[in-house]
């Protein structure tokens, strides 16, 4: 499959691996990986990846999440190297805003005009929770409607991305994106459903990283037990309503969970590149199209996840539909 769209795609630039470096590196015991454009375009040319939508990944904002100022020069350097990479590439780049600490929520709808009216960003970046007071805040509260009211009326691409959680790693030998950033995920999609703020802000377009983390098989425990606020039909409508991308996610089991759960025309092919290993990513890319290696029907699925669906998502993107 020659024509994929990633939605799952990261840039490292100097400036952002160097901020890291100068806060203690990344708080979720995870190596910043070594990342160029060009070795961007080689692991797309090798994944069969036609374009790609960057995104800057889980510590990206929060490292600065003490100095609000600092916090907000980097989302803006962040916004203006990853729309320079795109324009000057744009039938191979797309992007997705980066925002400071949305508890900054001046700042975030100060950055969102900036990133989608100047910049014309693709979509926005956010992570699953932000830290208040010592506390992970998960997207539910309340504290971020203003920015859901402003992304909901502009029915803008929502990524959602894992960051570290407020617990301590299992142990020194498993950094939290191994274990904790599936749950990180759950944990923000059960805040955003049981809460009823999905349901409130219905226009935004939200991507789920990783298939939406432990969320498929968690999925009907949720809505058996759910909240006293929603019903077992609200929370499966909602989980219906969110895209999931395949990032590290393609084996029979994740596969199988995952459409028993999802609309399958909101399943988008993902890489986690370069944070992942590429022998990795590699293996789990070979998954995703041995999995749907069947019958036409079976084809086709793979086809509207490799770039379909992408194509739906973006109908303004005149470049993908020449795929």
């Amino acid at each position: 499959m020659a024509n994929r769209i990633d939605t799952h795609f990261h840039i490292v630039p100097d400036f952002f691996a160097q901020a890291i470096e100068e806060t203690g590196g990344d708080p979720s015991g995870w190596k910043t990986p070594s990342w160029s454009v060009e070795q961007a375009k080689d692991h797309m040319k090798t994944l069969g990846i036609k374009k790609a939508f960057t995104s800057i990944t889980a510590p990206g904002t929060s490292i600065y999440i003490t100095d609000t100022k600092k916090a907000r020069d980097l989302a803006r350097q962040c916004n203006e190297f990853a729309a320079k990479m795109r324009d000057d590439d744009p039938d191979k780049f797309g992007f997705f805003a980066t925002l400071p600490p949305m508890i900054d929520v001046e700042g975030c709808l100060a950055e969102i005009d900036y990133a989608f009216n100047t910049l014309g960003a693709d979509g926005v970046t956010v992570l699953t929770s932000y830290q208040k007071d010592g506390q992970g805040v998960y997207l539910g509260n309340e504290l971020y409607y203003p920015i859901w009211e402003k992304l909901d009326v502009m029915k803008a691409v929502v990524f959602i991305h894992p960051t570290n959680s407020s617990v301590p790693q299992v142990n020194k030998h498993a950094a939290q994106p191994i274990f904790d950033f599936p749950q990180e995920t759950t944990r923000t999609v059960g805040d955003l459903v049981l809460s009823g703020t999905k349901g409130k802000f219905p226009n935004m377009k939200m991507i789920l990283s990783h298939a939406g983390g432990t969320i498929p098989f968690l999925a009907y425990r949720i809505m058996g037990v759910g909240s006293p606020s929603r019903s077992q039909q609200d929370v499966a409508k909602d989980f219906k309503s969110f895209w999931y991308d395949t990032a590290l996610s393609t084996s029979k089991a994740q596969l199988l969970a995952l459409l028993e759960i999802a609309d399958p025309n909101r399943i988008l092919f993902g890489s986690d590149i370069p944070y992942a290993p590429f022998e990795a990513v590699k293996v789990v890319t070979n998954g995703l199209d041995t999995f749907f290696a069947g019958d036409e029907e079976q084809q086709e699925l793979l086809r509207k996840i490799n770039y379909k669906n992408a194509q739906a998502l973006f109908p303004n993107e005149l470049g993908l539909h020449r795929l």
